[in-house]
């Protein structure tokens, strides 16, 4: 077959054996690129997925060519080929989209543990220290919180303490307070010393 004989670059239709060895597949419509007396290049016209182009490569196959099929074949060809192609597209932008989505989760990831530790500190934390400034930066704001709320039920307790000393020695003040006003009232009364009047002048006497 000569190039000249079907003109520059014909469209042919490609016919390659079954699988099973029983008949022919078409393949779909190939343009002729090169040919030679003992060699013809053929170009897909879609773009053809690796493993629908898997079986082509098989050694010793005799394939045949049509310059054309019923046109129901090639409209349903077609029409399969633009699924497959909204179907690709599809899936990039789904790809793409997860992708994306990834992205996200990997940064929502980081952003989970830097909070995680804010709260609970580092894995390696050392010992909490005696002083709580800046607790929160070394063991985390639980940690902090901790040591405050520790700190504030210690003061507490304490006022508490102090609460009932003022309330004791209050109570022991005033006992004594009334022991020594009963003490006072039972002193004797000291004795009176009558008051010498002198006698008064009547002017004119």
């Amino acid at each position: 077959m000569c190039s000249s004989d079907l003109g520059e670059n014909p469209l042919l239709q490609a016919f390659r054996p079954a699988a099973d060895g029983n008949g022919y597949v078409w393949v779909g419509p190939l343009r002729v690129q090169s040919v030679t007396d003992t060699n013809t290049e053929l170009v897909p016209t879609w773009s053809v997925r690796a493993q629908e182009a898997a079986p082509w490569n098989a050694n010793n196959q005799l394939w045949r060519v049509w310059e054309r099929v019923p046109g129901g074949h090639i409209t349903r060809f077609t029409g399969l080929q633009q699924g497959l192609v909204n179907a690709d597209e599809r899936l990039n932008a789904k790809s793409g989209y997860l992708t994306v989505q990834q992205g996200l989760l990997a940064d929502a990831n980081k952003q989970n543990q830097k909070r995680l530790q804010e709260l609970l500190g580092p894995a390696n934390a050392p010992k909490p220290p005696g002083e709580l400034t800046g607790l929160e930066f070394t063991h985390g704001l639980l940690a902090a919180i901790a040591g405050e709320e520790e700190a504030r039920n210690s003061l507490q307790a304490n006022i508490d303490r102090l609460r009932r000393e003022l309330k004791t020695a209050y109570a022991t003040l005033r006992g004594t307070s009334n022991d020594n006003t009963q003490l006072i009232k039972e002193l004797p009364v000291a004795a009176t010393k009558p008051t010498k009047t002198s006698p008064q002048t009547v002017a004119g006497e």
